[in-house]
C-alpha cells in the first residue's frame, strides 16, 4: 500500500497534494461527524417507534337483552341460562336471538347480551366457569357480553355471613348480626327475614350490613378471582374486537330497605307458611317504603352516633361510601373506567350514591324509562358528568302512553348515555312492537358518537419524557393533563391539572422534562358539539407512568386518595388549588394526664403507630400524652365522617364539637363520629387529644365524605393554625386536673377569673378541674411583649407554639412573666393551659408592649 500511495503521489501536482493532504484529515472527521448524526437519529427512530400511534378501538353505544338467571317463562327461550350451572350457558342461545332479531347493529350502535354472576351465592369454580363461558361466546359468536357481578341481591348459600340465630343451620355464629340490618339501635333488632317485590312479593335472606367489613371483604374476595381473568381476556382482544366486553356491572341496585325490605315483627313469619305473609304495595314516597326504616347496622358500622334517625342524606352517604370502597377495589384490579359499571336506584334515594371516580355510573329506569331526563334528582347527577358516559344498566318502559322507539330515542340519546339494558329478554314478545322497535334502534347509528383516546407508553430519554396517543377521527378537541396527584372528579377527571395542563389539538405526542415520581395523566377528547340530538361529548382516557422506572399502566388503578363529586370544570380552565397544608401541631407530653410537656412540632399526619417504642428520645414508651391542634380544610360540601384508630384513649373535637370521646384504656380500636355537614374550602378547628397508658401505642387520623372512602387525613389538607372568628378564645373545661372528662365548652372573652372557693360553671366541682383555652393572638404593634399570668394553681403558656411559662405546681396566687419578640398585626398561636387544685381558683392572662403598661389581654386582641 505503501508503494502504491508513493507512486500515486508522483503523479499529481503541488495543488493536487495539498487538497490530497486536507482530505486525509478532513474526511475521517466527516465520516465521524457523519456516523455520530445517524446514531442520533437512529436513537431518535427508536424511541419514536416505542411511541408509535395505536388505532383507536370502537367504543361503542349498546342495547343489551338480559338473560334473566332467576327464571324462564314457559315459551319464551329454548336455552335459558342459570349462573348456578355453567352448563346452561349455551351459545345457541345467541342464534336464537339473531333468529328474532337479525341485525348486529352498526359500528357505534352494537347489539349485546347481559348476565348475573352471583358473587355470594355460587362457589368460585361455578363463577369461574360461567365467566369463560360468556367470554368464549362473546369471541365465537361475536356478540358484545356486559358481566353483572352480583355480589348484593342474592347470598342465600353465605349463612357464614348472615344465620346469627339458629345453631341447628349451618354458618351460625351469634356475631353475624352485624353482618345484616337491624331495626333500631339495638343490635338484638337485628332481622332474620327480608322481602323482595320483582312483580310479585317473595321472600330474601336479610337485607346486607353495607357497612359491615365482614360482608365487604367476602365480596372482595370474589372479585379478586373474576376481575383479573376478565381484564387478562380484554386486554387479549385486538383493538378491533374491544367492543365485545360492553361491561363489568358490579353490585345489582345497591340500596337499603328496598329490593330488602321488612314488614313489623317480620322475624315472626320466618318459620311459618310464606302465603300467610303480609303483602302490602310499597310507597316509595317514603324513605321506608312504607314498611320499617332499615338503616341502623350500616350507621352504627360507619361511626354515627347512637339515636340519629336514618334519613335520606344519611343512607345515601352509606351507599355511596360502600361503592366506592368495592369500586375503588376493582379499579386497583386493571379494569378500566369506560368497561366498568355501578348499579344505583333513584328515588327514594339521590342517584349521585351511584357516582364515583374509577367507573361509568349506571342505574335503573323503570318509570321513567320513557324519558330519564324527567326522573326527580337525576339530571344533577348526570350534570356531574362533564359530558362522560352513563348507563341505564337495568330498563323497561313502563309508560304504555309513550312507544317503545320514543323510549329508546329518549334514552339513549339523554346527554351521553352508553348502555340500554332492557330486563329482560325473556319478558319480549317476538313479533311486537318492542322487537321492531330493537331492530329499528340497532340499525339507526347514534348521529355522532365520540370513542375515547388510546395512550401509548411513556418513553424516557434522559430527563426528556415523552407522552403520546392516538385520538378517535372525529375529535374536535384534545387535552393533555398531567399531574402529581391522583384525585379525580366523579366524571374521571384529574382534579389538579398541576404538571401539564395543554390544548394539544393535532398533536399526537408531548414530550416534557419531569423530576422522578409517580405521575397521573389522561388525554381528553371532545367532540359532537354540532350534534343535533346527542349533544356535546367528551371521553377520558386515563394512565400512570413513573419517571425514573421503566413501570407503566396503561389504565390507571384507583389512586390513594379518591376524589369526590363535584362539576367538572373543563382541562383548560382547572386551576391547580394552592393547598399548603403542612401538618397539625403536636404538644407532648410525658404522663397520660399531660403532666409534664416535653416538646412540641409540627406532625404532617396522624399515622402513628410507635407500637413499644416512644414517639420521641424524651418520653417513655408508656404513659404519655399528646394534644394535636390545628386546622382541616374541607375539599367538598357534605356529610363528613371522621374516625380513629387507637391504642389507648382519645378525644377528637371537630369544628368546636366533641365527635369522638373514647377516653379509656383499650387495645387497638377503630372510632367513628356521626357525620357532619361541612362546607366545601372552608378551614375548620380540629383538636385531638390522645394517651398511651401501657403496652403498644398507636393513634391514626381518618376522615370519609362523598365518594371518598375512609383515608388518613393528608398533610395538604392539615394546618398548624388555629383560630377562625375574633373576639375570645375556645376554652374547654374539664374534671380532673390532668383533663379527665370533657364538662363544658364555651368563648370566654378574656382570661380574667377569681373564682374563689366557687366554681367556674354548675357542671364542674369547685376544686379539681382543669381548662385548656385555644386561640390565636394579634399583636397591635411590632416589640419586645410581655406576658403575665396570675394563677392558683398550675399554668403552662405556649404563644407561637413555644412554651414560655411553664408553673405546673400547686400554689397560691403567683405571677408568672415571660417575653417575647413579635410583629405587628401577625396572628401567633396561643395554647393556655391551667388547673385548679384545693382551695381558692383565679387565673389572669395579661400582656404589655412598647406604649402599653400591663392589661389584661382584650377581646379585640384574641381569636379563637
Amino acid at each position: 500500500m505503501k508503494v502504491f500511495s508513493s507512486r500515486f503521489l508522483s503523479f499529481l501536482t503541488r495543488e493536487e497534494k495539498i487538497i490530497f493532504a486536507y482530505s486525509r484529515v478532513f474526511i475521517p472527521l466527516l465520516i465521524l461527524i457523519l456516523s455520530v448524526s445517524l446514531v442520533v437519529q437512529q436513537k431518535s427512530l427508536d424511541i419514536r417507534r416505542k411511541a408509535i400511534t395505536t388505532s383507536v378501538p370502537v367504543d361503542p353505544q349498546y342495547i343489551l337483552l338480559n338473560k334473566t338467571p332467576t327464571g324462564c317463562p314457559p315459551g319464551t327461550t329454548q336455552y335459558c341460562w342459570f349462573p348456578q350451572d355453567p352448563n346452561t350457558i349455551d351459545a345457541r342461545a345467541v342464534d336464537e336471538i339473531r333468529q328474532h332479531i337479525p341485525t348486529n347493529g352498526t359500528t357505534n350502535r352494537k347489539l349485546g347480551l347481559s348476565f348475573s354472576v352471583w358473587l355470594l351465592d355460587l362457589n368460585r369454580d361455578v363463577q369461574i366457569q360461567d365467566i369463560d363461558k360468556l367470554l368464549n361466546i362473546a369471541v365465537t359468536k361475536d356478540i358484545p357480553i356486559y358481566i353483572r357481578l352480583d355480589g348484593f341481591t342474592w347470598w342465600e348459600n353465605r349463612p357464614d355471613l348472615w344465620n346469627w340465630w339458629d345453631p341447628n343451620l349451618p354458618g351460625y355464629n351469634p356475631s353475624n348480626r352485624y353482618n345484616v340490618e337491624w331495626t333500631s339501635w339495638n343490635p338484638d333488632s337485628a332481622i332474620k327475614i327480608s322481602w323482595r317485590n320483582w312483580g310479585a312479593q317473595f321472600r330474601v335472606k336479610p337485607q346486607p350490613n353495607l357497612g359491615s367489613r365482614v360482608y365487604i371483604d367476602a365480596k372482595k374476595t370474589a372479585l379478586e378471582t373474576l376481575i383479573p381473568r376478565i381484564v387478562n381476556w380484554y386486554n387479549n382482544l385486538p383493538n378491533d374486537k374491544k367492543y365485545l366486553l360492553a361491561g363489568v356491572e358490579i353490585d345489582n341496585e345497591l340500596s337499603i330497605g328496598t329490593n330488602f325490605y321488612y314488614y313489623p315483627n317480620g322475624n315472626n313469619y320466618l318459620n311459618q307458611n310464606s302465603q300467610l305473609d303480609p303483602n302490602l304495595p310499597a310507597d316509595w314516597s317514603q324513605l321506608d317504603g312504607g314498611y320499617v326504616q332499615l338503616g341502623y347496622a350500616a350507621m352504627s358500622s360507619y361511626g354515627y352516633p347512637q339515636n340519629t334517625t336514618p334519613t335520606k342524606d344519611i343512607l345515601n352517604h352509606i351507599m355511596s361510601l360502600h361503592m366506592n370502597d368495592i369500586s375503588n377495589y376493582v379499579a386497583s384490579l386493571g379494569l378500566p373506567r369506560n368497561k366498568f359499571f355501578t348499579h344505583g336506584i333513584g328515588t327514594p334515594y339521590y342517584y349521585t350514591h351511584a357516582l364515583t371516580q374509577v367507573a361509568t355510573p349506571g342505574w335503573s329506569f323503570y318509570d321513567y324509562a320513557y324519558n330519564p331526563s324527567l326522573a326527580p334528582d337525576f339530571p344533577p347527577a348526570v350534570n356531574e358528568l362533564d359530558n362522560t358516559p352513563w348507563g341505564a344498566v337495568e330498563w323497561w318502559n313502563m309508560n304504555s302512553n309513550v312507544s317503545w322507539q320514543t323510549a329508546f330515542n329518549n334514552t339513549l340519546n339523554y346527554d351521553n348515555n352508553k348502555i340500554v339494558n332492557i330486563f329482560s329478554y325473556e319478558s319480549i314478545t317476538f313479533p311486537s312492537t318492542l322487537s321492531d322497535a330493537i331492530i329499528n334502534t340497532l340499525n339507526t347509528p347514534p348521529s355522532c358518537w365520540l370513542n375515547p383516546a388510546v395512550l401509548n407508553p411513556t418513553v424516557t430519554d434522559g430527563t426528556n419524557t415523552t407522552l403520546s396517543w392516538s385520538t378517535p377521527n372525529n375529535a374536535m378537541a384534545t387535552y393533555l393533563n398531567v399531574s402529581n396527584n391522583p384525585d379525580r372528579l366523579s366524571s374521571g377527571s384529574l382534579r389538579y391539572l398541576n404538571v401539564i395542563n395543554e390544548n394539544v389539538t393535532g398533536r399526537t405526542s408531548y414530550t416534557k422534562t419531569l423530576t422522578a415520581g409517580t405521575y397521573y395523566w389522561q388525554v381528553v377528547v371532545d367532540g359532537c358539539q354540532n350534534s343535533s340530538n346527542m349533544g356535546a361529548q367528551r371521553r377520558i382516557t386515563p394512565g400512570k407512568f413513573t419517571v425514573g422506572s421503566s413501570d407503566y399502566e396503561s389504565q390507571s388503578p384507583t389512586p390513594s386518595v379518591t376524589p369526590y363529586i363535584s362539576t367538572s370544570p373543563t382541562p383548560t380552565t382547572s386551576p391547580m388549588p394552592q393547598l399548603s397544608g403542612t401538618g397539625l401541631m403536636g404538644y407532648y407530653y410525658s404522663g397520660k394526664d399531660f403532666q409534664a410537656f416535653k416538646i412540641a412540632r409540627i406532625d404532617a399526619q396522624v399515622n402513628f403507630n410507635w407500637g413499644i417504642s416512644a414517639p420521641s428520645s424524651n418520653i417513655g414508651s408508656d404513659n404519655f400524652a399528646v394534644r394535636w391542634v390545628g386546622q382541616v380544610e374541607t375539599p367538598v360540601s357534605g356529610d363528613y365522617i371522621f374516625s380513629t384508630r387507637s391504642d389507648d384513649g382519645l378525644r377528637l373535637f371537630i369544628n368546636n364539637q366533641l365527635i369522638i370521646n373514647q377516653w379509656n384504656n383499650h387495645s387497638p380500636t377503630d372510632h367513628y363520629g356521626g357525620a357532619i355537614r361541612l362546607e366545601a374550602g372552608k378551614k375548620y378547628n380540629i383538636i385531638l387529644e390522645y394517651y398511651e397508658n401501657t403496652g403498644g401505642s398507636t393513634i391514626q387520623l381518618y376522615w370519609s365524605y362523598p365518594n371518598q372512602v375512609r383515608q388518613i387525613i393528608p398533610q395538604q389538607r392539615l394546618y398548624n393554625l388555629y383560630a377562625l372568628s375574633n373576639g375570645g378564645l375556645r376554652g374547654n373545661y374539664y374534671s380532673g386536673i390532668g383533663y379527665g372528662t370533657l364538662r363544658v365548652s364555651n368563648i370566654d372573652s378574656q382570661v380574667n377569673y377569681n373564682w374563689g372557693l366557687n366554681s367556674p360553671n354548675p357542671a364542674l366541682s369547685t376544686d379539681y378541674f382543669s381548662i385548656l383555652w385555644l386561640g390565636q393572638i394579634t399583636p397591635p404593634t411590632t416589640g419586645l411583649y410581655t406576658f403575665y399570668t396570675n394563677t392558683d394553681d398550675g399554668v403552662r403558656l405556649f404563644v407561637n407554639n413555644q412554651l414560655l411559662i411553664n408553673n405546673w405546681t400547686v400554689h397560691s396566687p403567683f405571677e408568672n412573666t415571660a417575653s417575647v419578640y413579635l410583629e405587628g398585626g401577625k396572628k401567633y398561636n396561643l395554647l393556655l393551659e391551667y388547673y385548679e387544685n384545693q382551695g381558692g381558683a383565679s387565673i389572669q392572662l395579661s400582656w404589655s408592649y412598647p406604649g402599653q403598661t400591663k392589661q389584661i389581654i382584650p377581646t379585640t386582641g384574641l381569636f379563637r
